[in-house]
């Protein structure tokens, strides 16, 4: 239910776990910072035509319209600009996306990814997610490093 003071954010997900976890990441952090009503919507049950967006059809009825739409990946993009046109919503994208980043109001993206200085991209070291550091009882002098996961930009040699 919102209230006058909370916003609506609907997150678009492709349900690819890294990209779950990057939004996972972020929607926590604003909740801690705002109140949000978050609505998790998969970009497979959301079909929306042309006509839907020149009308500005309503889609999804049963859930308040979004103050703002955050998604990740590339097969969510073209959705989240459907959306935008639809709802006059805010967008937040996080990584760099295949269309032109001013078509977004905010971009999040790893430094890794190049990203443009622009008023609208917001550079950041790494990728965000969920995890929240533990500095208690840690030993300043040793780190972690997790390496794992299919990567379309690196190959691991097991050698």
């Amino acid at each position: 239910m919102k209230d006058a003071t909370s916003r609506v954010l609907w997150v678009v997900t492709d349900e690819k776990p890294g990209h779950r976890s990057q939004q996972e990441g972020l929607v926590e952090r604003l909740q801690a910072l705002a109140s949000f009503d978050v609505f998790w919507l998969n970009v497979e049950s959301l079909d929306i035509s042309l006509l839907d967006v020149l009308l500005r059809r309503r889609i999804k009825p049963e859930l308040p319209a979004p103050d703002w739409i955050l998604g990740a990946g590339a097969g969510t993009h073209s959705l989240i600009l459907k959306l935008k046109r639809i709802f006059r919503a805010k967008t937040i994208l996080l990584m760099r996306g295949a269309f032109p980043m001013a078509l977004f109001d905010a971009n999040i993206t790893p430094v890794h990814d190049n990203p443009p200085k622009r008023r609208n991209v917001l550079p950041t070291t790494g990728v965000m997610n969920p995890v929240v550091p533990r500095y208690e009882g840690r030993d300043e002098h040793t780190g972690t490093f997790l390496i794992g996961g299919v990567n379309d930009h690196y190959q691991w040699d097991d050698a």
